[in-house]
C-alpha cells in the first residue's frame, strides 16, 4: 500500500511538472519564429519600469503575466528610480522594453529634461501597446469657490523644486486657463509629497497629482471636501495651450478617484502608463509582445483594476493617437493588420510622427555636430 501511495504521488507530480512544461511549450510553439525570420523568440525577455510598490510596477506584473501565459516567453521586470535608468539598459539593449508614462516617453522624445544632452538626444521610442489615461491635475479644497482654471489668478499654488515633469504640468494647466506664473504666487516646495499636503493644511490654494494620490483622498474625506479644476475638451483654445507646454496630455472623463465617482466624474486630462521599445527591437518580439497584451487580457485584469481598461481597442483609438507624438513599433503594427485594427487613417498618423521625429533628430544634429542616434 505504502509502496502505490509513492508510485501514485510520484506520477501526480510528474503530470503536473511535465503538464506545466507542456503548456509553455504549446505557447511558445504558437509563436515560432516564421521561416525567414532572423531569430527565435528569446526565453525571457527583461522589461525596465518604476520602483516596486508603485501602480507602474504593479502594471508591469500584470503585463508581464499576460505576455508568459499567452507565448510562453517568461518575463524579468527590473524596477528603477530614475527616467535616465530605466531607458538606459533599453537603449544599450541589455533589456527589451520599458513600461513608462507617456510624460517620459515624450521627454526622451523631443528631447526634453534629462534627455536634451548630447549624451542622450532624441530617443526613437516606439509605442509597442497603449495603456489607458491615469488622471493627473490640478486640485482644491472643495470650498475654496476656485470652478476654473481661470479662476487660479492670483491664488497660491504649489511648486515643486527639481520636478521638470510636475512643473510642465501646471504649467500646462495654468496655460489652460489663459495664466502663467506670473498670475499666480508660486509656493515652492522640497518635495512633492509636501506639495499635496500644502493644500490639506492651507498653506496653498492648487497643487498638482494624480486623482488617485493618498493626500487628495485624505482631503476628499474632510468636511472641506476636494475639487478637482475640469479640462474640458471642447475648450480647444485652452487645450492648444495646453499642448504646447505639455503635449503628452490627453483629454478623459475619470470615475475613479478622490472625491471622483460615476456618478460625479472629472472630465480632466491625464496620460496612459504604456509599454515602449527602440525602433530597433526584434519586430516578432514586438508582434508577439502586442499579440500577447491583446489576448492575454483576462490574465491582466485579475492583477489590477486599471488593467481591465487595457484593451486592443483603446490601444489603437485614434482619437487618442492623434494627440500623441510617439509612432508605433512596426511589430505592433503588423499584429494591428493582422486584426483589422490598422487603417489608412492610423498609417497617416503613423507618417506623420515619423516625419516630425525626423525634423528633431535634424535640428538636435544642428545644436549638436557629430551627435548621432542610437542604433
Amino acid at each position: 500500500m505504502k509502496k502505490s501511495w509513492f508510485g501514485l504521488t510520484a506520477l501526480l507530480l510528474a503530470a503536473m511538472v511535465f503538464g506545466g512544461a507542456w503548456e509553455k511549450a504549446s505557447a511558445a510553439q504558437a509563436f515560432a519564429a516564421p521561416p525567414g525570420t532572423s531569430r527565435p523568440l528569446p526565453k525571457m525577455i527583461a522589461i525596465t519600469s518604476y520602483g516596486v510598490g508603485s501602480a507602474g510596477y504593479v502594471f508591469s506584473s500584470g503585463l508581464a503575466e499576460a505576455i508568459t501565459k499567452i507565448s510562453g516567453i517568461q518575463v524579468r521586470i527590473e524596477p528603477s528610480g530614475t527616467d535616465a535608468s530605466r531607458l538606459t539598459p533599453v537603449r544599450s539593449k541589455d533589456s527589451e522594453m520599458t513600461i513608462v508614462t507617456h510624460s517620459t516617453a515624450t521627454f526622451a522624445m523631443l528631447p526634453g529634461d534629462v534627455f536634451d544632452t548630447p549624451e542622450w538626444g532624441p530617443q526613437p521610442l516606439r509605442l509597442v501597446s497603449m495603456g489607458p489615461i491615469i488622471g493627473i491635475g490640478m486640485f482644491t479644497k472643495g470650498n475654496s469657490g476656485i470652478k476654473t482654471m481661470a479662476q487660479l489668478k492670483g491664488k497660491r499654488v504649489a511648486s515643486i523644486k527639481g520636478s521638470p515633469g510636475v512643473t510642465l504640468g501646471i504649467e500646462g494647466s495654468l496655460a489652460f486657463g489663459g495664466l502663467t506664473w506670473d498670475d499666480v504666487k508660486k509656493i515652492p516646495f522640497g518635495s512633492f509629497p509636501a506639495s499635496l499636503k500644502g493644500v490639506v493644511e492651507g498653506t496653498v490654494d492648487s497643487a498638482f497629482c494624480g486623482t488617485t494620490a493618498t493626500t487628495p483622498m485624505e482631503l476628499a474625506a474632510t468636511p472641506a471636501g476636494i475639487y478637482w479644476i475640469p479640462v474640458p475638451p471642447e475648450d480647444k483654445e485652452g487645450w492648444a495651450r495646453l499642448l504646447k507646454i505639455a503635449p503628452y496630455m490627453l483629454p478623459g472623463t475619470f470615475t475613479e478617484g478622490a472625491g471622483i465617482t460615476e456618478a460625479n466624474p472629472w472630465v480632466g486630462c491625464g496620460y496612459p502608463y504604456s509599454i515602449f521599445a527602440y525602433d530597433f527591437q526584434d519586430e516578432y518580439l514586438v508582434y508577439t509582445v502586442t499579440k500577447s497584451i491583446a489576448e492575454g487580457h483576462n490574465v491582466m485584469q485579475a492583477i489590477h483594476p486599471h488593467l481591465k481598461k487595457w484593451t486592443l481597442t483603446l490601444s489603437t483609438d485614434l482619437s487618442l493617437l492623434e494627440k500623441i507624438i510617439i509612432p508605433y513599433h512596426a511589430g505592433s503594427i503588423k499584429y494591428f493588420k493582422e486584426v483589422g485594427k490598422w487603417t489608412a487613417r492610423h498609417q497617416a498618423w503613423q507618417d506623420k510622427v515619423l516625419k516630425d521625429e525626423q525634423g528633431r533628430i535634424a535640428a538636435f544634429k544642428a545644436k549638436h555636430p557629430g551627435w548621432t542616434p542610437v542604433k
